[in-house]
């Protein structure tokens, strides 16, 4: 009985893994960042480069993250084929493998290892991001391997040299990443000058900017261009590429208030207990996300297992507060309640988030070759039945946006989600009068289904709630748009 409890721990994580894959297409909906991310590969496989096809009256050339997320996400759809799992799974698969890292690593000392990486797993916005076809968890993943020098104190050559390539790598998948590389390189900066390796340190650094600048003279042609990139460039509200990824929004989501609420406990008991030289140094890089970071909510993955791994490590300093201990059991039970009550919700509702459901109604419903403006859930589906689509509600105002769609893009049809703002429904639906309306009539639906869903999207756990909607054929014989008939996009 021994040998067999022995192998329950690797038989929950294969049930864990497996009903990831299994859900992974109908778990989150297609939504703007990773259509738009979607957008992008699509064109990379079709060779026309790093460029987005789904928002007009925006740049179609888009060098913001760096090539290596797009590179091996046209490698998964290539095989896959260029449909929601095909896209999301290299971000689940480095979500998987961060976990498993940092549980050979950072939490190998811990007494509470196994914990930790079930709370990891559990995790509603960790495991809300590693379900999105986004980069995020891909970044992660090269900029915890740069940490495994530090985490086994062993600062070899091979080590720190592997660790340089690496950092360059996940730069290369989102600039955004350098908020928890830059105290880590700090502190290896700091001990090469101490033993006096500048060969080493130089090493390191040339590494770094020789891989970078291959990128910056590929897609930008000259530091100077970089820099004006990033600078330069009004994307939205005007603001700057640079401005829009430092600083300003600072969203804390509500399902990470318990979390950091007992972050601030531990730190303050620890202070208080055996002062502030006990604290851990994986605060650094927390604070400093916090500080640089313009963060809507879904970025904090990027360091809760940090945020766990702070927790436990003052836990253990603070071993005879039982108190906290027992805080920490039920942040554990709070992770595991969500992620079963969603996943059960998720299992419910397969039938109105079945992406084969959607794609083998649009593509009896719409023509081949043809032009949809749309809401973003119909992505894929609408690319997989060789038509063109761009967004009814991105970029641009919305009076502007109208126009533009009628008089210079000239879509065939109109396809709309039922929690797509009234105001830019009937924006276009005045624009366009001659049209007609199809109901998607292919998903069945209950009340509870949908109450559910609705606490889930309000607590930012689930993105859309189902592909239902309207799709309307445009036939061109409508009227000319006139001032009044539409309103500013908010």
């Amino acid at each position: 009985m021994s040998n067999l409890n022995r192998y329950i721990p690797y038989l929950l994580l294969g049930v864990y893994v497996t009903a990831q894959l299994l859900l992974l297409s109908v778990v989150t909906l297609p939504w703007f960042d990773e259509t738009f991310f979607a957008s992008i590969t699509y064109n990379l496989n079709a060779g026309n480069g790093f460029t987005q096809t789904v928002m007009p009256l925006s740049d179609q050339t888009i060098l913001t993250y760096g090539p290596v997320y797009f590179l091996l996400t046209k490698i998964s759809t290539a095989i896959g084929g260029f449909n929601p799992f095909s896209f999301r799974i290299i971000n689940l698969m480095a979500a998987l493998l961060v976990a498993l890292v940092l549980y050979k690593t950072l939490f190998r000392h811990s007494k509470y290892k196994s914990l930790l990486i079930v709370m990891l797993l559990l995790d509603p916005l960790y495991l809300l991001n590693a379900q999105t076809g986004r980069m995020d968890m891909l970044a992660l993943l090269f900029a915890v391997f740069v940490y495994v020098p530090y985490w086994y104190k062993n600062q070899g050559t091979p080590l720190l040299l592997m660790a340089s390539v690496l950092s360059t790598l996940a730069l290369l998948t989102t600039p955004r990443i350098a908020f928890l590389l830059i105290p880590i390189w700090i502190y290896y900066s700091i001990s090469l000058l101490k033993q006096k390796r500048y060969i080493v340190l130089l090493l390191c650094i040339t590494l770094v900017v020789y891989i970078y600048s291959i990128w910056i003279f590929y897609a930008f042609w000259g530091y100077g261009n970089f820099i004006d990139y990033y600078t330069s460039t009004p994307i939205i509200s005007n603001l700057t590429l640079f401005e829009a990824f430092v600083g300003g929004e600072r969203l804390i989501p509500k399902l990470q208030i318990p979390l950091l609420l007992l972050l601030i406990f531990t730190i303050i008991m620890v202070v208080r207990k055996q002062g502030i030289k006990k604290l851990d140094f994986h605060l650094l890089p927390v604070l400093l996300y916090y500080i640089l970071i313009s963060d809507t909510g879904l970025y904090s993955a990027f360091i809760v297992g940090f945020l766990y791994c702070i927790i436990f490590s003052h836990i253990e300093l603070l071993s005879t507060q039982r108190y906290i201990k027992r805080m920490a059991w039920l942040l554990i039970a709070f992770n595991a309640g969500l992620f079963c009550i969603k996943t059960s919700t998720v299992l419910l509702n397969l039938n109105e988030r079945s992406h084969a459901t959607i794609e083998q109604w649009i593509s009896k419903n719409l023509n081949h070759n043809s032009k949809v403006i749309g809401s973003e859930q119909y992505y894929y589906a609408c690319i997989n039945n060789a038509c063109d689509f761009q967004y009814i509600d991105r970029r641009g105002e919305l009076k502007e946006r109208v126009a533009w769609h009628k008089d210079v893009y000239k879509p065939d049809y109109i396809i709309i989600n039922q929690e797509q703002s009234a105001e830019i429904t009937n924006a276009y639906l005045s624009a366009f009068t001659n049209v007609t309306p199809v109901e998607i009539d292919c998903f069945a639906t209950s009340p509870v289904n949908d109450t559910l869903i609705n606490i889930f999207r309000k607590i930012s756990l689930l993105t859309y709630g189902s592909y239902k909607g309207k799709l309307y054929k445009v036939d061109y014989k409508s009227e000319i748009i006139k001032p009044d008939q539409t309103s500013t996009d908010q």
